[in-house]
């Protein structure tokens, strides 16, 4: 019935993505940080990009370090994405109480 999908850096950042919010809207911080914290640190393809910035700037939220958050609001920026509670509500959506 289901085909089982190859890996590769997309599917590890989708993964990734599924992982943390749901431990987060689960309540479990430190596996949705960790999760977070693997994506942000990803290297993957041109594809994987905004998950990684998402990443950052939400680490950066959390952590309340306003360089991470304007490092990350900046490269968003740079390529025309506005860093705002829409983008985390598309991506990380169990972090919609970050923003």
């Amino acid at each position: 019935m289901y085909r089982r999908l190859p890996d590769g850096p997309i599917l590890r950042i989708n993964v990734l993505l599924v992982r943390a919010s749901a431990a987060a809207l689960r309540g479990r911080r430190a596996e949705a940080r960790a999760a977070l914290e693997e994506l942000a640190r990803d290297d993957g393809p041109e594809e994987t990009w905004i998950a990684r910035q998402c990443a950052r700037w939400v680490l950066g939220l959390l952590d309340g370090d306003e360089a991470a958050v304007g490092a990350a609001a900046r490269e968003l920026s740079s390529r025309g994405v506005a860093p705002n509670p829409r983008l985390v509500a598309v991506w990380l959506p169990g972090f919609n109480d970050v923003v």
